[in-house]
C-alpha cells in the first residue's frame, strides 16, 4: 500500500494500519478499565480509543517517514526503507515516555527458524529479518518474469531461513549443577475479591494449602502480590510459611506489597522466605495502574485511577540478588520481561529467569499468551530457563531454547510441578545488547534518505 502512495496517503495509510494492529493487539486494556476499574461502557470505550489512537501513531510516523524521504516506488525502499522504518519505529515505541514494547514483530518467531538469530540479535535485528525475508517474498511474487534478480532474491530468502535452523542447534550457554525442582502456585484468585478484605484469610488459606502439599521441592514460587495485604500486617502468616518452608529446606518466593516506612506508598516486591534470600522491588510500573501521572487532577475522576495497586513506587535500580538454592534468579514482575534492557543488566549474573504476573487484570483476553510469548523469546535471547508464574495463568516453565516444557491450564487453581536447569555463561546478545543493532540500522536509513534524497536531486537536474 505504501510503495506508490503519496504523503497524505501513506500516513492515513499507516494510521489506520496502526488502529487495526493495536485496536486487535491491545483490546485488552478495556477489560482492565471497564469491569476492573468499574468505569461506565461509554467512559472505558473513549479511553480505550484513545490509547489505541496514540499507539497507531507509530505506525503512523512509519508511512510519514518512509513516503516522504523514499517517495518512488524502488528496491531500496523495498528492501531498506521498509524494513528499517518499521524496525526503528518499534524501537522509538520500545522506550519513549516509558515505553511500551509490546507486539514487537520480532516476539512472533519464537516458533520459527529464525528464532535461531534472537540469541544474536535481539527482538529489532529478528524484526528486521522477519521483514527483509516478507520483502524477499513481495519481490518474488511480484516479479513474474524470470531473470537472475529473481534468483537471487529467492537464494537470499533460503538462506536466511537455512542458517536461522542452524542458529538453533548452538548451545550458548551452559548448565550450572544439577536441574533443580521448583513447584509454580496458580491460586486462580479473581480481581472481584483479591483486594476484597473480608476474603484476605480465604486466600490465605488457599495459598497456605497449596503449599502444605507440595513441599517436596527445591524452590515454590506464588504469582505477583499473591498476597493482597501489605508485608507488615501479613507478619504472623509469613512466620509460619517461613517456619515450614525451612523446615523442608525449600526456597519460596511470594509477590506482596511493602509499604514504604513514614509513607503511604508501597513497592510491588517479591520477597523471599525458608532458605530463599533477597527481596525484590518491581521498578517498571505500570501507568494509571501502578501509579497515576498527574495523580492530583485525574484521580476520582473515574474508579480506574483509584484501583488498589496505584499507589506503587518503583525500585532502586540496583537491588541485592535473588537467591535460592546456590544459585541466582533474575526477577521481573509481570509486563518488566518485556523491557529487554531490564534483562541485558540482570540475565547474564543469573542462572535462570523468574516472572511474577496476575494477567487476571485482563481476563480471557489476548494478553496473557502475548506474555507468555515475550517470554519465551527472552528465555533464548538469554540462554536460560524461565519460570513463568501467572495467578490464573498462563503459568509455564521455559527452557533456555524457549519452549515450553510443562504448562498448567488457564483459569485453573493448581500447581506445576517440574524441573529447571540452571545455566551460566552468555548469549551473543548479553555482551552487547541492542545498542550496536540499532546503530547500524539508524545509519544505514540515514545513508538511504541522504542516498534517495541525492538521486532525487541528480534526476530533477538531468531533466532540466
Amino acid at each position: 500500500l505504501l510503495e506508490k502512495a503519496t504523503l497524505r496517503q501513506g500516513v492515513w495509510c499507516g494510521f489506520f494500519f496502526g488502529v487495526g494492529q493495536f485496536g486487535v493487539g491491545v483490546s485488552w486494556v478495556y477489560i482492565s478499565i471497564h469491569v476492573y476499574g468499574f468505569t461506565p461502557i461509554p467512559i472505558a470505550i473513549i479511553f480505550t480509543s484513545l490509547f489505541v489512537a496514540v499507539l497507531a501513531l507509530f505506525p503512523t510516523l512509519q508511512a510519514y517517514l518512509l513516503t516522504r524521504y523514499i517517495p518512488k516506488p524502488n528496491l531500496q525502499k523495498l528492501f531498506l526503507g521498509f524494513p528499517l522504518s518499521w524496525v526503528l519505529i518499534e524501537w522509538l515505541r520500545s522506550w519513549f515516555l516509558t515505553g511500551f514494547p509490546w507486539l514487537l514483530i520480532g516476539y512472533s518467531q519464537v516458533s520459527s527458524p529464525l528464532r535461531g538469530y534472537i540469541p544474536i540479535v535481539g527482538e529489532f535485528g529478528v524484526g528486521f529479518l522477519v521483514l527483509q525475508a516478507s520483502a524477499l517474498l513481495v519481490y518474488i511474487l511480484k516479479s513474474f518474469q524470470s531473470g537472475y534478480k529473481l534468483f537471487i532474491a529467492a537464494v537470499v530468502l533460503i538462506l536466511i531461513y537455512t542458517i536461522g535452523i542452524q542458529l538453533t542447534q548452538v548451545k550458548w550457554t551452559k548448565p550450572e549443577g544439577p536441574p533443580l525442582q521448583v513447584v509454580l502456585v496458580q491460586g486462580n484468585i479473581p480481581q472481584t475479591i483479591k483486594w476484597d478484605p473480608s476474603s484476605v484469610t480465604k486466600i490465605l488459606d488457599i495459598y497456605y494449602g497449596l503449599t502444605l502439599e507440595n513441599l517436596q521441592t527445591q524452590i515454590m514460587i506464588w504469582p505477583e502480590a499473591a498476597i493482597p495485604i501489605p508485608e507488615k500486617f501479613a507478619t504472623d502468616f509469613l512466620n509460619a510459611i517461613n517456619t515450614i518452608t525451612t523446615n523442608y529446606h525449600v526456597s519460596l518466593f511470594t509477590g506482596i506489597p511493602v509499604q514504604v516506612t513514614n509513607t503511604f506508598s508501597y513497592y510491588n516486591a517479591l520477597i523471599s522466605l525458608g532458605e530463599g534470600r533477597g527481596q525484590y522491588y518491581k521498578r517498571r510500573l505500570v501507568p494509571f495502574g501502578e501509579y497515576v501521572p498527574m495523580a492530583n487532577l485525574l484521580r476520582g475522576l473515574m474508579g480506574f485511577f483509584s484501583l488498589p495497586m496505584s499507589e506503587i513506587i518503583p525500585g532502586e535500580k540496583n537491588q541485592p540478588d535473588l537467591k535460592a538454592q546456590n544459585i541466582i534468579l533474575a526477577p521481573f514482575i509481570c509486563y518488566e520481561i518485556a523491557y529487554a534492557n531490564d534483562l541485558f543488566n540482570e540475565a547474564a549474573k543469573s542462572n535462570a529467569l523468574v516472572t511474577v504476573s496476575d494477567d487476571s487484570w485482563f481476563g480471557d483476553s489476548l494478553a496473557p499468551a502475548q506474555h507468555l510469548e515475550i517470554g519465551q523469546f527472552r528465555a533464548i535471547q538469554s540462554g536460560r530457563d524461565l519460570l513463568f508464574d501467572s495467578n490464573n495463568g498462563l503459568t509455564a516453565i521455559i527452557n533456555d531454547h524457549g519452549h515450553i516444557v510443562k504448562q498448567i491450564p488457564q483459569f485453573t487453581r493448581g500447581v506445576l510441578k517440574g524441573e529447571f536447569q540452571p545455566r551460566t555463561g552468555r548469549t551473543p546478545w548479553l555482551y552487547v545488547g541492542n545498542t550496536p543493532i540499532i546503530l547500524v540500522l539508524l545509519i544505514m536509513f540515514l545513508v538511504l534518505i541522504v542516498y534517495e534524497r541525492n538521486r532525487s536531486s541528480a534526476i530533477k537536474i538531468e531533466k532540466l
